[in-house]
């Protein structure tokens, strides 16, 4: 390569004093270079709504969403069960059994029920879902919902589009709630 140099360089045909500079092409003296084929325009930044709407159309992440809002509910009952199970035994041990704790608790309970009854006929009836199985509780899909729906979400959550879809998952707080 170094020959190659110093021969151009002899023969006034290189002008330049580095070897990088010499051995890259210089296309002025050339024929003009071929217009550069016209670039498609560019898309218009999808709205919040067209983002929602692609997202309900994944059935991979509907399948996370129903995961996380059924696993959610049946936490919130198998929880509210084991709090009577608990205020019942503690009742035997005391001789006294609070009731108005007992009737909170299975309302908790008829709540979850109410719940996921409801999830579930409105899956059956949403005709994007029908063929969508949610994904189980262990899915890290769903974990990751669940941790972004808890009281105390780590900062990635906000991010686009995981925050799209925590915005998706409906949870029994945030349904309507019978008068207490």
């Amino acid at each position: 390569m170094r020959c190659v140099f110093i021969l151009l360089l002899l023969c006034g045909v290189a002008q330049a004093e580095d070897e990088e500079t010499l051995l890259t092409p210089d296309y002025s003296d050339d024929k003009p270079k071929p217009p550069k084929k016209p670039q498609k325009p560019e898309k218009p930044p999808e709205t919040d709504e067209q983002r929602l709407d692609r997202l309900r159309r994944n059935p991979k992440a509907m399948a996370a969403v129903m995961g996380a809002e059924l696993c959610m509910a049946d936490a919130e009952r198998r929880d509210a069960l084991t709090e009577i199970a608990k205020e019942k035994k503690y009742s035997k041990l005391g001789g006294v059994e609070n009731r108005v704790v007992l009737y909170a608790l299975q309302r908790r309970v008829r709540r979850a029920d109410e719940f996921l009854a409801n999830l579930r006929a409105g899956y059956r009836k949403a005709p994007n879902l029908r063929s969508v199985k949610p994904y189980a509780c262990k899915h890290d899909a769903v974990q990751i919902l669940i941790l972004c729906k808890g009281d105390d979400p780590p900062e990635d959550c906000t991010k686009s589009p995981l925050n799209d879809l925590v915005g998706m998952v409906e949870t029994i707080s945030g349904a309507s709630e019978d008068d207490e």
